[in-house]
């Protein structure tokens, strides 16, 4: 059982115990515990649903997911739309942050001058080219991060596993590397599956579809999104540091 699917199961208990007290009267229960825990758990509910259908879209998100973006996801029947608000606006705000987040860290992964190749080509609206280069750049961030020692890694899931478990608030970081954990599992499903050419080309991007040249598909903006959520996503679970992490939060 995965991490997130933990967390549908504890919301799926709270209200089934919910239904039980009402049903027994409610005798010997403290309401106003109760109401506080239906609330938190609400909240966690809606958090989790939009994870998933971020993830179902391909999407890695890497900014906290707050109330204001959970209702924009949950009210549009156009994920990808609602993202693509979501970075565009106050002048596009929030992509140029993503975007310079990504550039300083890249460094690290010796991508500086291609990944710049990359924002220039973005710039000028060449999304195609863009993710051709995004998609190289992905490839050799995994294949750098593969060689590590991923007991960090491990290590880090199973303080959000125990944390579950024990029914202890989560932490802003634990929230966000659940959703890029998830998001990656859906992900490797989709954008990183092997494809048959002589097939029809997937709906969603895809790396084999790009990379070889066989794409036939508009390229968009919200595609390069999603490749610079990836990238940063790649970022911030291969860098964190879990000695320090409870700290930070």
């Amino acid at each position: 059982m995965t991490v997130l699917e933990r967390i549908g199961e504890m919301t799926e208990s709270v209200f089934l115990a919910y239904r039980s007290a009402v049903a027994e009267g409610l005798r010997n229960v403290d309401i106003t515990k109760l109401l506080n825990l239906l609330q938190q758990v609400e909240t966690l509910q809606r958090w989790y649903k939009t994870v998933s259908i971020l993830a179902e879209n391909q999407f890695a998100f890497t900014d906290d997911i707050d109330e204001k973006l959970i209702d924009s996801i949950l009210d549009e029947k156009d994920v990808e739309n609602a993202v693509k608000e979501y970075y565009l606006l106050d002048d596009k705000k929030r992509l140029v942050s993503l975007i310079d987040r990504c550039n300083c860290s890249i460094k690290s992964y010796n991508n500086i001058e291609l990944f710049s190749q990359i924002v220039s080509a973005f710039e000028q609206n060449s999304y195609h080219l863009a993710c051709i280069g995004l998609f190289a750049v992905i490839d050799g961030m995994l294949s750098q991060a593969s060689m590590k020692n991923t007991t960090g890694y491990r290590e880090r899931f199973k303080i959000i596993h125990d944390k579950i478990n024990s029914e202890t608030p989560l932490s802003r970081l634990d929230k966000r590397l659940i959703c890029l954990y998830y998001a990656f599992d859906k992900i490797d499903n989709t954008a990183f599956r092997d494809s048959r050419f002589h097939e029809e080309e997937p709906s969603n991007i895809n790396r084999h579809w790009t990379i070889h040249g066989r794409s036939r598909r508009h390229y968009e903006l919200i595609d390069c999104i999603k490749l610079f959520q990836w990238v940063e996503a790649i970022i911030i679970m291969d860098q964190y540091d879990p000695s320090i992490a409870e700290e930070e939060d």
